[in-house]
């Protein structure tokens, strides 16, 4: 499934989005036969809720992959007072800076701070 552009809808309207465009893609008799660079170009993020890992190593096929970035969370848990949440990211190096890279971090981890009472926002 595409979502486009999700940087500019609000909250409500990407959840009616995202569960209008599930519901179609859930329908048995749509088979899209999409040839065009929409998912060679596309950024992937995954969610891996039962798979608690240190490293995972994301592959692609040079033939297949061109612009796209890979994320994907693994299971959240506890260590202590912190919440743990893994994070494996691969990138192609030319379409993304390893500053942008950080800036995501740091706008995550700013979002999820490790102790939350001393989130100021």
């Amino acid at each position: 499934m595409v979502l486009d552009d999700v940087y500019q809808q609000s909250y409500p309207d990407f959840v009616d989005n995202y569960a209008r465009q599930l519901q179609q893609a859930r329908q048995p008799e749509v088979r899209q036969n999409d040839t065009s660079d929409v998912f060679r170009y596309a950024q992937f993020m995954g969610n891996l809720p039962y798979l608690r890992f240190s490293g995972l190593t994301l592959h692609w096929r040079p033939d297949q992959m061109v612009g796209q970035s890979y994320f994907y969370f693994g299971q959240r848990y506890r260590e202590g007072d912190r919440l743990m949440i893994p994070l494996a990211a691969k990138l192609h190096h030319a379409c993304t800076d390893p500053l942008m890279l950080n800036e995501l971090l740091s706008d995550f981890a700013n979002r999820f701070p490790a102790n939350p009472r001393q989130h100021a926002s």
